[in-house]
């Protein structure tokens, strides 16, 4: 009888309804079926990913699975992370909101900031024994792009920062897998895709003893779709160092986004 069911779904259907099974075995805050529903209109909306349910369905599985396994919701309004088509498959793209989403949830940071940075801005950045950040955005007219920077605020108070040029970002996405495919993110994201990239570069030296092994193994491997390599001058320095105030834009620590609960949201048939 199971079988029959089955057969009278359509491929999208039967796939999400695999991929459901193995996405309740997780321990995670989100709905199943919600995040299916979120999933078939995504797969729906693009004509790569549908091929992908025939051809390549276990990787639209094992993407939604990923889903669960960092527990970040594929509801766009969030924008946590976005199903995407990548070296003929399904994979599951993880945005720089979502990379802080899952630091605050673990509890190794209270919170994360980033920002761009033009050259009409007031903006200063210094290393060393008395490290210091402080950014002053000139709304009014920005100037030229310069780079990128994160501050990552710990719960005892402290914090740690790290600047990227544009000149280091755009070597990442040289080398960046993701920045080959059609629909990369860094033509249509980019300024998400800069954020991103400082921000792994500092989860980098992050602790990491309250993050799960499986977590820790999905951001590896969008890790290795977007490398992201120390210059060669900083591998034996310590980047970071706790430094007792960053100014930033002059306002306090934005809070982590939170889910908002939405209604109901049967798998569409």
């Amino acid at each position: 009888m199971e079988n029959k069911q089955i057969a009278t779904l359509t491929p999208i259907q039967q796939v999400l309804q695999k991929a459901q099974k193995k996405f309740d075995k997780y321990n995670t805050s989100l709905d199943s079926q919600r995040e299916m529903f979120y999933a078939s209109q995504i797969i729906k909306s693009s004509e790569m990913l549908t091929s992908f349910v025939k051809s390549q369905p276990d990787s639209v599985i094992t993407a939604l699975v990923s889903v669960a396994t960092l527990n970040l919701t594929l509801n766009p309004s969030l924008a946590f992370a976005y199903l995407v088509p990548r070296d003929g498959k399904a994979s599951l793209d993880i945005s720089y909101r979502g990379l802080i989403k899952i630091l605050t949830d673990s509890g190794t940071v209270r919170n994360i900031d980033a920002d761009d940075v033009y050259t009409n801005d007031q903006f200063e950045y210094e290393k060393g024994s008395n490290p210091r950040l402080k950014h002053i955005p000139n709304f009014a007219d920005r100037g030229q792009y310069v780079g990128t920077y994160a501050v990552a605020f710990f719960h005892d108070g402290g914090n740690q920062f790290l600047f990227m040029t544009d000149e280091e970002i755009k070597a990442v996405e040289k080398v960046s897998k993701a920045a080959k495919s059609q629909y990369s993110p860094w033509q249509t994201f980019r300024t998400e895709m800069q954020k991103k990239t400082v921000i792994r570069r500092l989860y980098k030296i992050l602790p990491k003893t309250k993050i799960s092994d499986n977590v820790i193994s999905v951001l590896e491997h969008d890790d290795r779709m977007n490398p992201v390599e120390f210059a060669k001058e900083d591998k034996n320095k310590d980047l970071f160092e706790d430094v007792d105030h960053v100014d930033v834009t002059n306002e306090k620590p934005k809070t982590a986004v939170e889910e908002k609960p939405d209604p109901e949201l049967p798998i569409d048939k």
